[in-house]
């Protein structure tokens, strides 16, 4: 009687225990079944890559929303100008760290450090895949302007793409660069 009794209680402890997930898998599984996935009509892994991407894109636009088009009671020249001083700023900022990476690189080669490097043309490399990327983003943001030249708009697109292209350089610049800055 006494190890009916246990098995009794181990089993009814098992269950309500158990209850809770149970009773949370429900609404689990009637989100997945509501999920509508943005890219199902993308074939390929390219195709799904860019789908994705783009949803990120689209998402981070709600996410964190631009300062500039904040006010509903601005001009577009107000907008305009905002949305310069932001690509103005990005830019300073990839370009400052661009010119601290340069100068760490010429000082440890001054001091015989280039042997740490893996490729002594590491500074040569830079400077060229800079110049590539200001020959890049001018490019780019020309090529999104186009379709809206004349327009009102076209300021505040192409200043969104510099400042865009900006804060992507400068987290390349970190992600390849910034171990060269630090004090090893």
């Amino acid at each position: 009687m006494r190890i009916q009794g246990s098995l009794v209680a181990l089993t009814l402890s098992a269950i309500v225990l158990a209850a809770p997930s149970l009773r949370s898998q429900a609404p689990q599984d009637a989100a997945k079944k509501n999920f509508v996935d943005p890219c199902a009509n993308a074939v390929t892994d390219a195709e799904k890559k860019a789908c994705w991407t783009e949803v990120e894109r689209r998402a981070q636009f709600f996410l964190d929303p631009d300062p500039c088009e904040a006010n509903e009671h601005q001009s577009d020249a107000e907008r305009d100008n905002c949305k310069i001083e932001r690509a103005r700023q990005a830019t300073h900022s990839a370009t400052a760290y661009y010119q601290a990476i340069q100068k760490a690189l010429r000082a440890d080669l001054a001091k015989g450090k280039s042997a740490r490097w893996e490729d002594p043309g590491l500074l040569t490399h830079l400077r060229d895949s800079q110049a590539a990327w200001a020959r890049y983003r001018d490019a780019q943001c020309e090529a999104e302007t186009t379709p809206y030249d004349g327009g009102t708009v076209t300021i505040s697109i192409k200043a969104g793409c510099e400042r865009h292209k900006a804060e992507m350089r400068l987290k390349e610049l970190q992600d390849t660069y910034g171990r060269y800055l630090r004090n090893d």
